[in-house]
């Protein structure tokens, strides 16, 4: 028992960690308004995850049960996922000032997808809290938490180098590390 508190208090500590070491590095390299995109691309995705999950991240604990439940809430979720892509392009398509317009490109895209495996992600996290596998969480905080910022950081430097500061493939390649990471794991 008391190891696997430890072990859920380093799985919920290590992405605050990791945050403190990669910010400031990121932070030098992304313009204030290139951030001010991420940081509403984060908000929004905030809110997709909260829509997804239908408000309840341990929603999942119903349905770890029953196999059949579990996959059944999986498809149920892709379908909402798949509705709500469609709601957005169709939107984008109306309208060209919106952040979801066609004009906007792919970090919406990339942040929306990454915002499904994210979501996916945290439920299968909290159906091996219910399994009684806390060494798996572990391993799957530690590459999540390290590899998004660093491939982040990688991505962003290497766009800096080769078309400086101000560009806005700095946030497209911002949420394509956070949607790589999240897709491996």
């Amino acid at each position: 028992m008391f190891k696997e508190s430890v072990v859920y208090t380093i799985e919920k500590a290590l992405p605050k960690i990791t945050s403190i070491i990669f910010l400031p590095i990121i932070l030098r390299l992304v313009s204030p308004t290139l951030w001010a995109e991420i940081v509403l691309l984060l908000g929004l995705q905030l809110l997709f995850s909260l829509l997804l999950t239908f408000g309840n991240e341990r929603a999942i604990f119903k349905y770890s049960e029953n196999i059949q439940n579990f996959y059944t809430f999986l498809k149920l979720l892709f379908k909402y996922f798949l509705i709500g892509i469609l709601i957005i392009e169709i939107i984008g398509q109306i309208s060209k000032n919106l952040p979801f317009s066609l004009i906007y490109g792919l970090p919406i895209r990339f942040m929306l997808l990454s915002t499904f495996f994210i979501t996916i992600n945290r439920l299968l996290v909290n159906k091996l809290r219910v399994l009684k596998k806390p060494n798996t969480i572990l391993i799957s905080s530690i590459f999540e938490s390290i590899g998004t910022p660093l491939l982040q950081t990688i991505f962003i430097f290497l766009v800096v180098g080769v078309d400086g500061f101000n560009t806005r493939v700095i946030v497209s390649v911002y949420f394509l590390a956070q949607l790589l990471i999240s897709g491996l794991k």
